[in-house]
């Protein structure tokens, strides 16, 4: 019968799996566990019996993901916060640098004036020494 069924499918493998699923599904256990040595069912066997390991490697990266998930959201609330704290302070120091800047042109033009009445006083200190002498 298999091989009238290789002659019709024209693929041995294909016929074998057929038979020995036919045979495992209508045969005793010890027949079935011999049809079960097959490549096929052997396969099919490893991935039924990993169905668990994998459903569990699921949950857990879901969970995982869940948990990076929650981690983020408290990163971003934790940088508003400091984003809105920084803020006023990036505020405050333009404005300082303002004042600064403003303060130094200011300075600069009291140094020159400054300079120019220590000339003055140098001139008018060396006029009267002329005269009194």
């Amino acid at each position: 019968a298999a091989a009238a069924a290789r002659g019709r499918s024209g693929s041995g493998s294909s016929a074998a799996l057929t038979s020995a699923t036919s045979t495992a599904s209508s045969c005793p256990p010890a027949a079935a566990a011999a049809a079960a040595a097959t490549p096929a069912a052997a396969a099919n066997q490893a991935e039924l019996a990993s169905g668990p390991r994998l459903w569990e490697e699921v949950q857990r990266l879901q969970e995982e993901l869940s948990s990076e998930r929650e981690r983020r959201r408290g990163r971003v609330v934790a940088l508003r916060s400091l984003d809105e704290a920084l803020r006023p302070l990036s505020a405050e120091l333009a404005e300082a640098q303002v004042a600064r800047a403003s303060s130094d042109s200011g300075s600069s033009a009291v140094e020159l004036r400054a300079r120019s009445l220590e000339r003055a006083l140098l001139e008018l200190q060396e006029r009267h020494h002329s005269l009194l002498s």
